[in-house]
């Protein structure tokens, strides 16, 4: 029980480290983090009665968005040219005049049949793939790139469908840009399956999610089982941040706030944690939170070279 509640903090920020993500690193300051993503905004306004059991949840993701085989289609079209101007990122995707052993480097690869110019982002060791090819908003050129993150927080000159891969070439993640903003949530990807969505702070994100409940905030962080159901979802609303999580059958096991943790058993009962039968939920609690751990691990270091 302990671990998991150490892990609030983990669950709390981003799966993907950013500049924004330390306004969640304590429950003290959510209301501000609150604040960043607007607060006067009808759903930032939704916060579920302290005193209300989440509900089960009966949807999932469907499985064209749970598999990276699929998710990883794309209408994308263009004709290859060469290009010799090359754009050089060092390890820590800061754009630099010269190549970073463990860095990257971008640059145009073609262009689609209404002059939109095509980008990819290669690993500098390998020179393998980092991205997938993606077009760049219409009139805009590689020089409009001040730099390409793997968790594409930063908003780029970018229309399409973005695919980001680990050094062995597996999918790492995928999201979606609208015309130069993000238009989904940043999906990351383990072994061809989808294991956490993310949105990151101060972004508006279009994609809605089957099984969210409005009346809870926006979700921001969502970590989940194989079967496309919520492990865990994390809303921010304008009171701070409600870290719901839920059984593999879509009940409800926890639900943390500022105001402390509540739990409830595979009946739907609500446990005392000072009574015997606290013990079962705890352990279902512990193992989420070790799952959380070994997923928000992974984003962070997986794509980094050696």
């Amino acid at each position: 029980m302990k671990k998991s509640l150490l892990l609030l903090a983990l669950i709390a920020t981003a799966t993907q480290a950013d500049d924004h993500s330390a306004a969640l690193k304590s429950i003290d300051l959510r209301n501000s983090t609150a604040q960043m993503l607007g607060a006067s905004e009808a759903s930032m306004q939704n916060v579920l009665p302290t005193d209300e059991k989440p509900a089960i949840i009966t949807r999932a993701l469907p499985k064209e968005r749970m598999t990276a085989q699929i998710a990883t289609q794309t209408t994308l079209s263009y004709h290859k040219q060469k290009s010799d101007d090359i754009y050089y990122l060092n390890a820590n995707y800061q754009p630099t005049d010269t190549p970073d052993p463990k860095g990257f480097y971008y640059k145009a690869v073609g262009i689609t049949d209404d002059s939109r110019i095509v980008v990819q982002t290669f690993y500098q060791s390998s020179g393998k793939p980092f991205t997938s090819p993606i077009a760049l908003v219409k009139d805009t050129t590689p020089d409009d790139i001040n730099l390409i993150l793997p968790n594409g927080h930063n908003i780029q000159p970018m229309d399409g469908r973005l695919v980001k891969y680990l050094p062995d070439g597996s999918v790492f993640q995928i999201n979606d840009f609208d015309r130069g903003n993000l238009d989904s949530y940043i999906a990351t990807y383990r072994d061809g399956q989808l294991i956490s969505l993310h949105a990151p702070l101060l972004y508006h994100i279009a994609e809605k999610l089957p099984f969210a409940n409005p009346r809870a905030g926006v979700p921001f962080n969502i970590h989940l089982y194989p079967n496309g159901k919520p492990m865990v979802i994390n809303y921010i609303h304008a009171n701070g941040t409600d870290i719901i999580y839920y059984r593999a059958d879509g009940s409800p096991v926890a639900m943390m706030n500022s105001s402390g943790i509540r739990m409830w058993d595979s009946a739907g009962n609500l446990v005392d944690p000072a009574t015997a039968s606290a013990k079962k939920v705890e352990k279902e609690f512990d193992a989420i939170g070790d799952a959380i751990e070994k997923n928000v691990d992974y984003a962070q270091n997986a794509w980094q070279t050696p």
